[in-house]
């Protein structure tokens, strides 16, 4: 199970960099009104963020696991479909 957490820190914080990052790219582009979804993509990125940091608490905590590996799985799977519409 720790290993599985570790995991889940470590891609969520690369999901969230590579989201962050190509978001960035992105502004000259939204300023333009060339992007439509910028702040989405930045919002998703800070999800994955905030998850990895949940994931690494619940490394060390890990009473909580089960029902956090839940609602996480459930909210990333919205989250791929919103984005993919």
């Amino acid at each position: 199970m720790k290993t599985i957490l570790l995991l889940a820190v470590a891609l969520n914080f690369h999901g969230a960099a590579k989201m962050l990052i190509a978001g960035i790219h992105l502004v000259p582009a939204a300023a333009r009104g060339e992007v439509k979804n910028l702040h989405f993509q930045w919002f998703a990125a800070g999800t994955a963020a905030a998850f990895g940091s949940l994931y690494l608490y619940l490394f060390f905590r890990p009473e909580f696991v089960v029902p956090f590996l839940v609602f996480g799985a459930a909210l990333k799977t919205w989250v791929c479909i919103a984005l993919n519409l």
